[in-house]
């Protein structure tokens, strides 16, 4: 698969020289074509043995320099041709002047002795090419620019970790490096979703107050979920400052910032006052990493075509394209960082889990406010299969298409009307940036489009009108979605509505019946994990089989999952367990021997059968002794809706108690059997000194105990007999006490 790409003797793409009976594999050249892919082969297949190639290809010794670090591995870009303007002969098409290019000559041997003074005639230079592109005229060289920010001197400070940061190459990003980087090296969580905020900048228009503080609450919301990942430009203008400030509320309301991954996709070249980002040796470290202070040039004034980075971002990707103060070199790179890690994404998940996601984008683009880019960003983000959510009220590009989405079946120029009315202050009626806006919109308003596109009223009343809600609902809806995606993303958004609406509705009971008994499982675990009630009750009433969810490893290590955690309430859970554990093995009491972990030569079998003996005697001690050990159960097929009533009273999950206890096979002993354990723990929380909690547990008893007579009470009054007979039966369950057995000692 690699042979077309070997190169003897010299290598094309970095000149390192070899012997002519020596193949070369130059390592940067082979690492682009695997990041790239290439039309010889798929290298998706090959093993990384750790210096970027793939299993069984061994790195000749001709290569100079290995990589040291992942961050060598990325390049930066500047022009090396000098192209003039064709109205400033003396500034370059990269926006910097001849003098810069001078200064340059040593490494551009293309650009010799250019001055001002002699920029006329280097403009009618034969050998300049007559057009100035990124790939032609710019060349790449590693990157001296990556680390840790610290900003100072803004209006309030960054709370909580550094951001951190790296420049790259605009046109040829790695993607796989890249990927790497975020997750690996800066240890980002591998996102479920991408929401990519687009909108106003400089020129936004300003919005009423509580357009603003609902957009806050609802970036807040999308912000905090669960492996969630929020692109922006990054600046600190318009939409990406709303974004920022309202993470900034966040931490200011003790959030941490650990919860958020909020990504700035910026030009290096319009980033102001960059030369602080640049590395050197007088700098301090942190994480073995050069921190930059970049401090607030506000009382300065304003640089054209330059920016202030945005404080409260996590992290700053800042693609360099060799120009200077120009605008516009992140849009390219900023989609293709968006796809490729919404590809990176599907094929993961898709590997994992079998579903079928090759036509999924879990990607969702935000659009606040924005101008004519915004309206050609919506429709490139249709076009590749993202959908889109705009916010009404939040003015121009954003009003238009919310226009669009109401308005069906629109003439030509009626969208000409709308459009006028909102970006007639920046262009003609007749100008040729107003038909093309016109155009795209068109295309948007179509049927096919229409169905990718959704609205937000920031200034509706309806409470249910939130943004996070559009934005999932938005993503579900997308039919390439498997059952299974759908499904985990509503639980990490801890949106139980939405999958009753969305998933579970009777309208798509086909696809939904697609869910295996693993798939179902497999969610309610997590969901019973989580503390996800209502995800446990809707699971439950779309056929989970407790049966086959529960056995000897799954049931411990739902206990496993939570005593380990370093909450006071289960600590001494964790402590009562290795006390009461001590009668049958006194070295159960040694710290190295805590139910909490298996020791290192113990399995892991043995240590989850130890784990349940101890949760039985702690069952057996908090009913008073009427009930012994139930534990531990060799027979898959043994364990019941039961063992999952007990787990949730013993880490004191009563609500979700109350919704297993509806699975029981007798819900009368089963709500006995709770309310006599939750009354002794309550009991055992008071001698403690914990109030709180003894009040809590007293109250659930109390709820018990009064579902125990709900139950009884509609069976005597349907059968008064089969009533009389169901007190004194036998129960096997419950260690063959009967009902009234049961009432007594509680």
């Amino acid at each position: 698969k690699l042979r077309a790409h070997y190169r003897k003797q010299q290598c094309l793409y970095c000149s390192v020289s070899g012997s002519r009976k020596l193949i070369i594999i130059c390592k940067s050249y082979l690492s682009e074509l695997m990041d790239s892919g290439s039309e010889y082969g798929d290298f998706s297949d090959y093993e990384d043995e750790g210096d970027g190639l793939p299993n069984g290809l061994a790195m000749h010794s001709m290569v100079t320099e290995p990589e040291r670090d992942i961050y060598s591995s990325f390049q930066k870009r500047e022009c090396f041709q000098f192209v003039p303007r064709a109205n400033s002969p003396r500034i370059c098409c990269c926006n910097r002047s001849a003098a810069w290019h001078a200064s340059k000559a040593a490494a551009a041997a293309a650009v010799t002795d250019i001055t001002d003074a002699s920029a006329d005639t280097l403009s009618r230079t034969a050998r300049l090419p007559k057009r100035w592109t990124v790939d032609g005229c710019t060349a790449t060289t590693r990157t001296d620019a990556y680390g840790v920010l610290r900003f100072e001197n803004f209006e309030f400070t960054r709370l909580g970790q550094n951001a951190k940061y790296i420049r790259l190459d605009c046109l040829n990003s790695r993607p796989n490096l890249l990927w790497k980087l975020l997750t690996k090296t800066w240890r980002i969580p591998e996102p479920e979703l991408i929401v990519s905020v687009t909108g106003g900048a400089k020129k936004m228009r300003p919005m009423s107050d509580k357009i603003i503080k609902k957009l806050r609450q609802g970036i807040i919301n999308i912000a905090t979920k669960t492996k969630t990942w929020i692109v922006t430009g990054g600046f600190n203008l318009g939409t990406n400052k709303l974004v920022g400030e309202a993470i900034r509320d966040y931490q200011l309301a003790g959030g941490s910032e650990r919860d958020v991954v909020l990504i700035g996709v910026c030009p290096w070249g319009s980033v102001r006052d960059k030369e602080c980002l640049l590395v050197s040796e007088d700098k301090s470290l942190e994480d073995d990493l050069p921190v930059s202070t970049y401090r607030n040039p506000d009382n300065t004034a304003p640089v054209k075509g330059q920016a202030v980075l945005e404080p409260h971002h996590t992290h700053f990707l800042l693609c360099d394209d060799g120009t200077e103060s120009m605008f516009g070199a992140e849009i390219d790179f900023r989609a293709s960082f968006e796809k490729k890690v919404a590809e990176q994404m599907v094929r993961r998940r898709s590997r994992g889990d079998g579903s079928d996601l090759r036509s999924v984008t879990p990607c969702v683009h935000l659009i606040i406010e924005g101008g004519r880019k915004d309206v050609q960003a919506a429709l490139v983000s249709v076009e590749t299969g993202s959908p889109v959510v705009v916010v009404k009220g939040s003015g121009r590009a954003a009003n238009v298409i919310a226009y669009i989405c109401e308005n069906t079946e629109l003439e030509r120029y009626e969208i000409e009307a709308i459009t006028e009315e909102h970006f007639s202050s920046e262009f003609e009626p007749n100008s040729s940036e107003m038909r093309s806006l016109v155009d795209w919109l068109m295309k948007l308003a179509e049927p096919d489009y229409q169905r990718m596109l959704n609205v937000y009223d920031a200034e509706s009343m309806d409470p249910n009108e939130q943004l996070d809600r559009v934005i999932l609902t938005t993503f579900l809806r997308q039919t390439s979605l498997s059952v299974v995606t759908q499904l985990n993303m509503a639980m990490a958004w801890n949106r139980p509505d939405l999958a009753a609406q969305e998933i579970f509705s009777s309208e798509r009971k086909a696809k939904w019946e697609q869910l295996t008994g693993r798939d179902l499982e497999y969610s309610m675990l997590r969901a019973l994990a989580r503390n996800q009630t209502e995800f446990v009750s809707l699971l439950f009433d779309h056929g989970i089989n407790i049966g086959t969810l529960l056995n000897l490893e799954t049931l411990a290590g739902l206990y496993s999952s939570l005593i380990n955690k370093p909450d006071p309430q289960m600590m001494r859970l964790r402590e009562q367990l290795d006390y009461l554990s001590s009668p049958l093995s006194s070295w159960l009491m040694t710290e190295s021997k805590t139910v909490g972990y298996a020791t290192h030569n113990e399995s892991q079998t043995a240590y989850q059968e130890r784990l349940l003996r101890a949760v039985g005697l702690y069952v057996s001690a908090k009913s008073g002794g009427v009930l012994r050990s139930p534990y531990p159960r060799r027979d898959r097929s043994s364990y019941q809706a039961e063992d999952l009533l007990i787990w949730s009273i013993v880490v004191q999950r009563t609500d979700m108690a109350r919704i297993i206890w509806r699975q029981t096979s007798d819900t009368i002993a089963s709500a006995l059997v709770s309310a006599m354990m939750l009354r002794n723990m309550k009991s055992l929380a008071e001698s403690e000194g914990s109030l709180e909690a003894s009040a809590q547990l007293g109250a659930a008893a109390d709820s018990f105990e009064g579902l125990a007579a709900g139950v009884l009470a509609t069976c005597y009054a349907q059968d008064k007999q089969k009533t009389l007979d169901t007190l004194v039966r036998r129960l096997p369950v419950w260690d063959g006490q009967t009902l009234l057995t049961l009432a007594d000692q509680g």
